[in-house]
């Protein structure tokens, strides 16, 4: 198993040491702790597993997922601290939804043997992507926008963001086929939020506040530097390339002062080859200057027709 060059630099030795622990031969065919790896036949009997939970909730994901189909089920349980465990509970809920039976504790899961069941089941829309029309809404006062097929109550962390989000003064309303927001002022306070269990949000928010010159610290980031890029890193580059003033820890990122107009008709702003860049920094042209990214092929990954939507919206894409 191999992928790109920055996958290859994403860790994934608790997930490889948990699974040979259970009885898997995975080894790495280049450097120690990180794709490429070589998989052999195996049979996984094992039933107990301890995994480190602060690197990425994927990995815990993956384990519940193949839970069921061990001979003796499994509990897996950690020491630390988990990071973005909003998306552990979905894979929970999904599994229920399927039919087995997660026993949840305040630092274990314990799954036991099973099978899933056939359901019908409609996938939601992506409360990850509908971040970047409510910071439109924030941006564009006044502009009523109608998000179809997302709906409240959804198994999704990231629905957490009607709540932070109606503190930026965007309200709003369900509808038989989803949501319509519009935001009629941002308050000129400061903010400060954790995004310990919402990382995927954390690039809009941080443009949304560069772009209407609003303080806001944002913690919990820790995970945002694994990503298909060094997310912390990426977003105090460029947005200190439009003129605003930020400020990184290794899990944490202070918008200061917002951008400059006058630096954004002259720059070049990098996307990183990450979706989540290209749509986040697609939100500086908000400001009311075009702006030029240098690929927003990215969007490919989870949003295909993101920039088509836009246009929809209004916005001019040559």
């Amino acid at each position: 198993m191999t992928g790109s060059t920055r996958l290859k630099e994403r860790p994934i030795q608790p997930l490889v040491e948990a699974l040979n622990s259970l009885g898997a031969k995975i080894e790495y065919l280049e450097k120690e702790g990180f794709p490429p790896l070589k998989l052999h036949p195996c049979t996984l009997i094992g039933n107990e597993i301890e995994i480190s939970s602060s690197i990425s909730s994927q990995f815990i994901s993956a384990l519940l997922l193949i839970a069921p189909y061990l001979p003796n089920g499994l509990n897996i349980s950690w020491k630390d601290q988990p990071v973005s465990f909003s998306y552990v509970e979905m894979t929970i809920q999904l599994m229920k939804q399927y039919g087995v039976e997660v026993i949840q504790s305040e630092n274990s899961l314990q799954v036991s043997k099973g099978t899933y069941q056939v359901t019908d089941f409609t996938i939601p829309a992506d409360w990850s992507a509908a971040v970047f029309f409510f910071v439109m809404a924030a941006l564009k006062t006044n502009q009523s926008i109608h998000l179809k097929n997302i709906k409240s109550n959804s198994f999704q962390g990231d629905e957490k963001l009607l709540d932070w989000m109606k503190e930026w003064g965007v309200e709003y309303k369900v509808v038989d086929d989803g949501l319509v927001i519009i935001c009629k002022r941002i308050p000129t306070r400061d903010f400060e939020y954790d995004f310990t269990n919402t990382p995927d949000l954390a690039q809009a928010f941080a443009v949304m506040a560069a772009v209407s010159n609003r303080r806001l610290l944002l913690t919990g980031l820790s995970t945002l530097i694994g990503k298909e890029t060094n997310r912390l890193l990426a977003l105090k580059t460029e947005l200190e390339k439009a003129g605003a003033e930020i400020a990184i820890t290794h899990h944490s990122l202070e918008v200061r002062k917002g951008i400059r107009k006058e630096f954004l008709d002259k720059t070049i702003f990098n996307t990183y080859d990450d979706h989540r860049m290209v749509m986040a920094l697609s939100l500086l042209g908000l400001s009311g200057t075009p702006v030029v990214l240098d690929d927003i092929s990215p969007v490919s990954k989870s949003f295909p027709n993101y920039f088509d939507e836009l246009g929809r919206m209004g916005v001019q894409i040559p």
